[in-house]
């Protein structure tokens, strides 16, 4: 039986105003002339789109959307272009050392080496932290050499986007591949930013606040050590509390829980695998639990609520043997807006699926080859921070007093009954000209309802009955302005 449930907010929560930011993935090379294939997650289950990229993405690939989920600018590491396809301005070798290296490096860096976060404080402004790529030992090894970031400001150029800030350097050391992250500070506002450092066990972490950049260092985990031959994925949980490096030259992947507060990282064990059995990437599910790591393969998954977490593995996927002369092997994961982990096929035009992937076992439902692309994509996926993950009530570093769900535009649209127990109804306090999506999601940022209204509407009734008791988010977004509110479901 359902009871009205009253929830103090002291985990993460959502922030509705950045509910679209990571909504377009640019994917692959021109295979076909002119364009590359994409997904566009405006309507949660994603569109197949081709997109006229000047650039293509075998590596290095990173961009963000506004709000509404319109792209507002995208880059490999080394070029950046706008929205209209357009090179940013003043952008131009915003990343100088990457181009220095034999021909077959000049268009690309490595994955990870690039990712974009809003700017704390500044509307329409974005902060691009990237690694640079060096050349050394006779052309023999390469290593970035620098972390540097650069700013963004969408405001500019009659909309179309202005570096106003080039390549400043933060910190001048040997970084390693495949392991530049970022992930929202405790408070809600701010940004974290890490890397880690070559043939070390020291970690850079750089803070971002409306104030500037400032990093401190810590010597955590095992020293890793590996160059450019070597592949790798790096992330954080989307709760912020978990880190996880993928290191494929040791066959290893390394396990630490990060306190956003504080930015300290501890240790906690390291997964390993036979050597039958290199691990190409990994991904955590949408309400942190469980965690998924491949090989070319096979797709495995641990529970990460159990310590230690080793002895949980199961394995939930073994390749089907599809692909042919290009196997549809496993390799990077990106969870999705939509609650789906899509992992990469290269050189296919598919994509492998976890539909369900916070459930256990095998009712994750993997699905190989399953999702279709307009053209073929080379492994690479966008790397997106969670911009949705909100401030963490209740802790001494919430100094902002940030109130769980930013409720934007609040006199837009009103729901009743509010608390309710099936039959709400959302009234639009103007006419919805435009039409657009409402969207129910709870507390583990999970989609639960998506309905779409009509143009020129001014109510919509939806049944809630299904839901069990508890406080969730309601959004509408008409693909201009967004507005978000709790509604909480009772018996």
């Amino acid at each position: 039986m359902k009871k009205f449930l009253l929830l103090i907010l002291t985990c993460s929560s959502l922030v509705v105003h950045s509910q679209k930011t990571d909504n377009v993935w640019l994917l692959g090379y021109h295979y076909y002339p002119s364009f590359v294939p994409a997904l566009d997650f405006y309507y949660n289950s994603p569109d197949t789109i081709a997109w006229n990229s000047p650039i293509e993405f075998f590596g290095a690939n990173a961009s963000v959307c506004n709000s509404s989920g319109d792209l507002q600018f995208y880059t490999d590491g080394i070029s950046m272009f706008n929205y209209l396809n357009d090179t940013i301005a003043n952008s131009t070798r915003f990343n100088y050392d990457s181009i220095m290296g034999p021909p077959y490096y000049l268009n690309t860096l490595p994955a990870q080496s690039v990712i974009i976060t809003p700017y704390p404080g500044q509307n329409d402004q974005y902060c691009v932290f990237h690694l640079s790529i060096h050349f050394f030992n006779n052309m023999q090894n390469a290593q970035p050499l620098k972390f540097s970031y650069s700013i963004v400001d969408m405001n500019a150029n009659g909309g179309t986007g202005a570096m106003t800030v080039k390549d400043q350097t933060i910190i001048a050391d040997t970084m390693l591949y495949y392991s530049l992250q970022a992930v929202k500070h405790g408070n809600g506002r701010d940004w974290w930013a890490v890397v880690h450092k070559w043939n070390s066990d020291l970690l850079y972490k750089v803070l971002l606040t409306p104030n500037g950049v400032s990093y401190t260092t810590q010597q955590v985990g095992p020293v890793m050590k590996s160059d450019l031959a070597y592949g790798g994925q790096t992330l954080f949980s989307p709760d912020g509390s978990r880190y996880a490096i993928l290191r494929s030259d040791t066959n290893k992947v390394y396990l630490f829980d990060f306190d956003r507060c504080t930015g300290m990282f501890t240790y906690q064990e390291t997964l390993t695998y036979n050597n039958n059995d290199v691990v190409t990437g990994c991904s955590f599910s949408p309400d942190s639990r469980r965690f998924y790591v491949s090989s070319s393969t096979r797709l495995y998954q641990y529970d990460m609520s159990l310590t230690p977490v080793s002895p949980t593995r199961v394995k939930v996927g073994d390749w089907d043997g599809a692909g042919g002369f290009n196997p549809y092997y496993f390799e990077t994961h990106r969870l999705a807006p939509d609650g789906k982990i899509y992992i990469t096929t290269p050189p296919s035009e598919y994509l492998h699926v976890i539909n369900a992937p916070n459930q256990p076992d095998t009712t994750c439902n993997f699905t190989q080859h399953t999702l279709k692309l307009k053209s073929y994509h080379a492994g690479t996926v966008p790397e997106f921070p969670n911009y949705r993950l909100g401030n963490l009530q209740g802790l001494p570093c919430d100094t902002l007093n940030y109130s769980g769900t930013q409720e934007l535009q609040e006199n837009s649209f009103s729901i009743y009954p509010n608390p309710v127990s099936s039959i709400c109804t959302i009234k639009f306090n103007k006419i919805n000209e435009f039409g657009g999506v409402v969207q129910i999601r709870d507390l583990t940022n999970r989609i639960v309802l998506q309905k779409r209204t009509e143009k020129q509407t001014s109510s919509l009734t939806i049944d809630l009955g299904f839901l069990s008791a508890g406080l969730y988010v309601l959004e509408f977004n008409n693909g201009h302005t967004s507005a978000g509110k709790k509604i909480a479901v009772i018996d």
